[in-house]
């Protein structure tokens, strides 16, 4: 009889049990790239220089025997946290990319192959950057040579144009853009930013100014003089155009000055700003 009433017990608790209320399972969402399972890559990604000056560009690719349109992969991603990321498409599969940094600094590199949406294989490298030249990525007694050099930040929405030229007078410009295109339109949003960032940014790699002018109208600048008694690239005073200074930096090699440009050949005038830089040595 005892057996009896323990069957009916154990009996009557499962009945209770399978009363619950099941779980819904909500649909399951699957995003555009999932990041896992990522199994130990086929490729490595690779440099020809790991360690660089700022604006000096590297080379970088994805180093695979065999790496075709045939692998078995849809998609590669690169990454560079903050600064750039970008997934190939069918007509750019991204195989390698140039680059150049800004900032010193470590900066890790990460490249992952997807296939329908899942991470495939990922590999990173880490490249160093350092400020040890006499501008950016210029040495004033490098053989003469004009060259051409853009830095990206996707993040950030902005880039940066670095040129130098040896031809008759050596010197570098460094120009800011917005890379939105309705920024780039509003000549006030182009005028601040370029001045706010690049005074920014060469205060924080070279340290601060010794003449700046923070008036509200900076064509009446007073530091033309400082300007001329250091620089040998001629301020524009033409019909149309005309340079002022607005922040001179000198440094144990160079001298570098905030430039701001006021073209008057439209209804209303626009400003810009540039950097200008130049050897001490030629200035002497």
């Amino acid at each position: 009889m005892k057996k009896l009433i323990l069957a009916l017990i154990s009996l009557s608790l499962c009945l209770g049990a399978c009363k619950k209320e099941p779980v819904a399972n909500p649909e399951p969402q699957v995003p555009e790239e999932i990041e896992s399972p990522v199994n130990t890559p086929k490729f490595k990604i690779s440099a020809t220089k790991y360690k660089l000056s700022v604006f000096e560009e590297t080379h970088l690719e994805i180093s695979r025997k065999g790496f075709t349109f045939n692998t078995p992969y849809d998609s590669v991603r690169w990454e560079i946290p903050n600064l750039y990321r970008r997934t190939s498409t069918p007509f750019d599969f991204l195989l390698s990319k140039s680059h150049a940094f800004a900032f010193p600094g470590t900066y890790k590199v990460m490249v992952t192959t997807f296939k329908g949406g899942l991470g495939i294989e990922k590999d990173s490298i880490e490249i160093e950057v350092f400020l040890r030249k006499d501008f950016l990525d210029i040495n004033w007694n490098e053989p003469s040579d004009i060259r051409l050099t853009t830095f990206e930040n996707e993040s950030k929405n902005y880039w940066l144009n670095l040129t130098y030229s040896a031809e008759k007078q050596a010197h570098a410009t460094l120009i800011y853009y917005p890379l939105d295109i309705e920024s780039l339109k509003d000549t006030e949003i182009v005028k601040n930013e370029s001045r706010s960032f690049l005074s920014d940014y060469i205060t924080k790699l070279y340290g601060n100014s010794r003449f700046q002018f923070d008036g509200e109208d900076i064509m009446l600048s007073p530091l033309v003089d400082s300007y001329n008694s250091r620089f040998k690239t001629p301020l524009s005073t033409r019909q149309g155009k005309l340079e002022v200074p607005a922040e001179i930096w000198e440094t144990p090699t160079s001298y570098i000055a905030l430039i701001c440009e006021k073209n008057t050949l439209n209804a209303k005038p626009n400003y810009f700003y540039t950097v200008v830089a130049e050897p001490k040595s030629s200035n002497k």
